[in-house]
């Protein structure tokens, strides 16, 4: 008896071992090291956007602290995404985007355009901005117009 429950205790976590984790299905990635990439779950036809971004950081996958899912999408050219020089930053549209509902017949598009830093590292919004969007990176610096509107470390 005594060598039964061993036997079913030894099959049951071998069949737990042998379980299998789902893969998390991606709309579009980008790299940004090699350990690091920046990936999108879904994709919007309709708006020919993406949405529900993800840093994957040496094979852990997390959500982006600040970075709103529900509304929230980005294109994927570089217009939208720049990754700053030393790679700790990345700056990407956050665009919200859906239908308003005005009546049963009626519905009008509403489009609020921003943009966000976010710290690599941290998987943190560090910044947003709605009229600083155009820019560049120098070094670790998001300058637009010419000002400093982000300086990071």
């Amino acid at each position: 008896m005594k060598y039964l429950l061993y036997i079913t205790l030894l099959i049951f976590s071998l069949s737990c071992v042998g379980t299998t984790i789902k893969p998390i299905p991606i709309a579009n990635k980008l790299k940004i090291t090699d350990q690091i990439e920046l990936i999108f779950l879904t994709y919007n036809e309709e708006f020919n956007l993406y949405s529900d971004p993800r840093l994957i950081k040496n094979g852990v996958t997390s959500k982006i602290k600040g970075y709103d899912d529900d509304d929230q999408y980005t294109g994927i050219d570089s217009i939208n995404i720049k990754i700053s020089e030393n790679k700790h930053y990345v700056k990407m549209d956050a665009i919200i985007k859906g239908y308003v509902e005005i009546s049963d017949n009626e519905r009008w598009l509403h489009e609020n355009y921003q943009c966000v830093i976010i710290d690599i590292k941290k998987s943190k919004v560090v910044w947003s901005g709605v009229q600083k969007c155009d820019g560049e990176w120098k070094g670790n610096q998001w300058i637009s117009h010419e000002q400093v509107e982000f300086n990071g470390k």
